[in-house]
């Protein structure tokens, strides 16, 4: 698996990640089952092999190492196994990269290292990213929204060649979220979609009041009646929907009047794919003002933004936007020119590539 870079010697590359990449994706992709896979695209591009959940048994070590402490440490000591085979690796997940720099952090030749830092600024991340000086020991550290940017140079220290930040760290693949692609029937409706750092205690309490018709796809979370989903009983306008495919998902987001992302206040990008998805689709979005994701909405513009945990102020951006369809068009089509200008897949993985690439060359 090799990278040709002009006037640079080719180096091997290789990817890993902490989930299992099916057999049949690529299939399912051509057929428009589902969205193109940016570790599929990033693959192509830089001819490298990728690593992931499923080849964790290909080494006695590392399969092991996961059955005794879990994915992210299976994963770390599958790569350090292959650490002669590649001139970098590159991870979307900081968990393995800090543990794949740890092992290689006193070898007398090591391969470059490219993170993507989703959450560094976590208490124990941070503390041992410092206290074992992993800085050293990594060539990039690639964020995804301007506080993790920022934490990185401040609080962290890491020298300013090593941090990059892409386009705002979100991806879509417009060619597959796109209203051209999905089926425009149903009723207009609120929707909200994901489960990670969702506040949907407040979205229940601005919407219990409102009698508008809902409906909720809270990703992989339990029985709707453990949670404050059992407000949903007395609620004929409330849906509650589990396991959809990528295209029902596309086709809800198309029948929606617009999008309404709920959210704690956290320093990551949680809830980044549903914003960027329902963009792509030329949905506005109303999103808590998180400090994760505040940057990826212009306020009043491509969407609202709310104030995080307050049902009252949600309730009134979303009975605007419900009573005002042509302000929530308008700023929909606005959305959807911002996804397929800054955070369309290909763009990410044309940012993504340069910077491994580039990595060749210093």
């Amino acid at each position: 698996t090799r990278l040709e870079t002009e006037g640079h010697a080719r180096m091997k590359v290789c990817l890993v990640c902490v989930w299992q990449i099916e057999t049949d994706l690529r299939k399912k992709i051509s057929l428009g089952e589902c969205p193109h896979n940016d570790f599929l695209e990033l693959a192509d591009r830089l001819n490298a092999e990728i690593l992931h959940l499923g080849c964790v048994k290909e080494s006695p070590l590392s399969s092991v190492a996961f059955r005794l402490f879990g994915s992210n440490v299976g994963m770390a000591i599958l790569a350090w196994t292959r650490r002669k085979d590649f001139d970098l690796f590159h991870m979307s997940n900081e968990k393995i990269g800090m543990l794949l720099a740890m092992l290689l952090k006193f070898s007398r030749k090591r391969p470059r290292i490219s993170i993507i830092n989703h959450y560094l600024s976590q208490n124990w991340k941070s503390s041992i990213f410092q206290w074992f000086g992993l800085a050293s020991a990594m060539d990039a550290i690639i964020c995804l929204n301007e506080f993790q940017t920022n934490f990185a140079k401040t609080v962290l220290r890491i020298e300013p060649k090593k941090i990059f930040h892409i386009n705002y760290g979100a991806m879509v693949d417009g060619s597959f979220f796109t209203p051209a692609q999905a089926q425009q029937g149903g009723n207009r409706y609120i929707l909200s979609v994901g489960q990670e750092n969702r506040d949907y205690e407040t979205l229940m309490s601005a919407l219990h009041s409102l009698n508008l018709p809902a409906t909720i796809v809270p990703g992989g979370m339990g029985n709707p009646n453990d949670s404050c989903f059992s407000l949903a009983a007395s609620e004929n306008k409330l849906k509650i929907l589990y396991g959809l495919s990528n295209t029902a998902l596309r086709d809800l987001y198309a029948g929606s009047a617009f999008v309404v992302v709920p959210l704690r206040d956290v320093e990551y990008p949680a809830g980044i794919t549903t914003i960027m998805e329902a963009m792509a689709m030329d949905k506005a979005v109303i999103a808590s003002r998180s400090r994760g994701i505040s940057e990826l909405i212009e306020d009043g513009k491509t969407g609202m933004l709310a104030n995080v945990a307050d049902a009252e102020d949600l309730r009134n951006k979303i009975l605007y936007l419900w009573n005002n369809p042509l302000v929530a068009q308008q700023m929909g089509t606005n959305a959807g020119a911002f996804a397929r200008e800054k955070v369309d897949l290909d763009c990410f993985i044309e940012q993504l590539g340069s910077i491994i690439t580039g990595l060749n060359m210093n």
